[in-house]
């Protein structure tokens, strides 16, 4: 029998532009007695990665100003970065 297991790595501080990600997943991991197996899959989402490339960009001017209000009220309810 096949099985899938998604286990979220807790430990990783806010990434900036810069940041080592995979030593920011490696030490996270190896603090909560994680260790990746051969076939492991290791999925990160991209807006983490983009923070670390420092390619972002905070409300474009070419965006309409319903679009930046709707961006201010999402960002507002969430805990995400």
């Amino acid at each position: 029998m096949r099985s899938v297991t998604f286990t979220a790595i807790e430990g990783i501080p806010l990434v900036n532009q810069g940041d080592n990600l995979g030593g920011l997943i490696c030490s996270a991991m190896a603090a909560s007695g994680l260790k990746a197996a051969r076939g492991d899959i290791l999925v990160v989402c991209q807006k983490v990665i983009s923070k670390a490339e420092g390619r972002t960009c905070e409300n474009p001017p070419r965006w309409p100003l319903h679009m930046r209000r709707a961006g201010r009220r999402i960002r507002a309810r969430s805990n995400w970065c």
